[in-house]
């Protein structure tokens, strides 16, 4: 039996740029330990801004895409309860 898994974009997120880059190297390490091989082309370390989900990321910067998700009529509130738990648990876990 093969087993196959598609993971496109990890993002992490942290306020100490050590505790983000020693998580990141520990991801990294764990998947290449157990055969899982990051595309080189969307490996990044952490920095100051990054692209994902062909968004441009950079901190604080957040607020459009926020805005823009709100705009949208054709949401519901099983998805506005979604957005809103993943913002919860970004800003949890910035702190």
């Amino acid at each position: 039996m093969c087993i196959s898994a598609y993971l496109a974009d990890f993002i992490g997120s942290h306020n100490d740029e050590a505790v983000l880059t020693a998580a990141y190297e520990d991801i990294r390490d764990t998947c290449l330990a157990a055969g899982f091989i990051p595309n080189p082309g969307k490996l990044v370390s952490p920095q100051a801004a990054i692209t994902a989900f062909n968004c441009d990321l950079t901190n604080g910067t957040a607020s459009a895409r926020v805005a823009k998700y709100f705009n949208r009529t054709d949401r519901t509130a099983l998805s506005d309860s979604g957005f809103d738990e993943y913002r919860d648990l970004v800003r949890s876990q910035n702190v």
